[in-house]
């Protein structure tokens, strides 16, 4: 029971020898989430409403790791619109598989 108290005594002669001000107790710092609207910061992590995504960061971001084992390897540098848009066969298979259940964190 001692050790926290010398940590929170520590703690606050720390940062009164920097000149900061000891936080008022119960205060909370409020952090104002970004806009859903601002350029660069996604919706959500379904593959149709991120059409500027790059395959690989939104794999990295929404999709478990296991869809390295069959997503094709020459898509991972492509927007996910102009995947959706292709008529490859390797186009519809890595579209399928980003919009798979099994592979959604």
């Amino acid at each position: 029971m001692q050790k926290p108290v010398n940590w929170i005594v520590s703690t606050m002669i720390m940062l009164l020898a920097l000149g900061g001000a000891a936080p008022a107790a119960g205060a909370i710092e409020r952090v104002e989430a970004a806009p859903l609207s601002a350029p660069g910061i996604a919706k959500d992590c379904v593959a149709k409403n991120n059409p500027e995504d790059i395959a690989m960061s939104f794999i990295e971001r929404c999709r478990k790791g296991s869809i390295h084992r069959e997503f094709p390897g020459t898509h991972y540098s492509q927007r996910l619109g102009d995947i959706q848009r292709g008529q490859s066969k390797a186009d519809k298979t890595a579209w399928k598989l980003l919009n798979d259940g099994r592979f959604m964190k």
